[in-house]
């Protein structure tokens, strides 16, 4: 006869990896944005206009999502016999969410430094035009301007999606582990 207080169908978080599930699903996540970087190049979505950033910033937010949930449930469902604490949701998610955002930051520095470098001068004139509305003096114009193209730079590009995936990653990982969450029950 079992004892009341073992569980065998209880697995133990902390001996189970994670990681690699991580890595797998930002790679997947990296793969997909990458594909939106070439498909918003073909399209013309990657102008500096507020209609791209708004479409590009849903887009962005729904990669985020797909990957965080599936990740989750996934490692959930199949590795964890249908439990997760938070913490442990949100810490996968994050992760895969910055894999995923530096893989789109390596893609997009491809996209606009070989395959479509006239992109960048597109972007770089809307972005004027666009301050030069704001009636900026001459030299912070010249300045921004500067900074607009510079942005384009490996290191700047890897740097921004970076710390935008953890920052949105960040937000979509939290909201969806709340969500997911299923604690261990107490026996």
């Amino acid at each position: 006869m079992a004892n009341f207080d073992e569980n065998t169908d209880i697995i133990e978080q902390a001996d189970t990896p994670f990681i690699g599930l991580a890595l797998k699903y930002g790679l997947i996540g990296g793969l997909i944005v990458t594909a939106w970087t070439l498909l918003s190049g073909v399209l013309g979505l990657n102008e500096a206009s507020t209609t791209s950033a708004i479409v590009g910033t849903l887009v962005g937010l729904g990669i985020y999502a797909g990957v965080v949930y599936t990740a989750i449930k996934k490692h959930r469902d199949e590795d964890l016999g249908g439990h997760i604490s938070l913490g442990r949701a949100f810490l996968l998610g994050l992760i895969s969410c910055i894999v995923t955002g530096l893989i789109g930051g390596l893609a997009a520095f491809v996209y606009y430094n070989f395959i479509d470098p006239a992109a960048i001068d597109q972007i770089v004139e809307s972005t004027a035009e666009m301050m030069e509305g704001f009636g900026l003096p001459e030299e912070q114009l010249e300045e921004a301007i500067q900074g607009a193209r510079d942005g384009f730079g490996f290191g700047k590009l890897m740097m921004n999606s970076g710390i935008g995936a953890a920052i949105m990653g960040g937000i979509v990982s939290i909201i969806t582990a709340a969500i997911m969450k299923k604690e261990v029950p107490m026996v």
